[in-house]
């Protein structure tokens, strides 16, 4: 009986909800204080609202989102999730980043909730917002490199202003485009004119 008693236990303690598994991680090219002002950004863009962070402690857990359900106020019944990410410097402007999803039940009678961690292997949410940091910092680095590219035209004299053909000043915001279709207008000019010439000078010759 006590023996029975002991399976009985044992295959309840096994059949209880069990928490999320492995968070999800992945590495970025940059500190942690740049990817901690990236991933809030990112948060706030996904509808996460943060619910307690520390900075210096390195980690963020936002407020949870119903995923089904009803809520009532006073009576709520349904399945909740939120996150926790958190940061590690991992090397030379290099961040570690990881997102782990909690999933559970929520009961709330009376406003008191009683919530129930659910098991579950689903990481989409957790990769969705990997990928959503890594397209920001994508985005950053682009731009950089476009303000990079437009300081050193810009040093090289490229972005100044330019002669036009009537000798007034032009401001050349196509830089090289356009200076190269303004010298092929004038080639073609001074072409025309030097045929032109040469048809003057047989026109006069015996």
């Amino acid at each position: 009986m006590i023996r029975m008693l002991g399976v009985i236990a044992l295959l309840s303690w096994l059949a209880m909800p069990a928490l999320a598994g492995e968070p999800v991680s992945q590495t970025f090219g940059a500190p942690p204080e740049k990817m901690w002002t990236v991933t809030t950004s990112v948060l706030k863009q996904m509808g996460w609202d943060i619910e307690k962070s520390d900075q210096a402690g390195g980690w963020i857990n936002t407020e949870s989102r119903s995923v089904d359900g009803e809520d009532y106020g006073v009576y709520a019944q349904g399945t909740r999730h939120r996150l926790t990410i958190r940061f590690k410097a991992v090397g030379t402007n290099q961040t570690a980043v990881s997102v782990e999803r909690a999933l559970f039940k929520r009961e709330r009678i009376l406003w008191i909730d009683k919530d129930e961690p659910l098991m579950t292997t689903d990481q989409t949410i957790e990769k969705a917002v990997l990928a959503a940091i890594g397209k920001h910092c994508d985005g950053r680095r682009a731009a950089r490199r476009h303000a990079s590219g437009v300081t050193h035209l810009k040093s090289a004299g490229l972005a100044g202003r330019a002669r036009d053909d009537r000798g007034g000043a032009a401001p050349l915001r196509a830089t090289r485009c356009r200076a190269v279709r303004r010298s092929g207008r004038g080639d073609a000019r001074r072409d025309r004119a030097g045929a032109g010439a040469s048809r003057g000078i047989r026109s006069r010759s015996p």
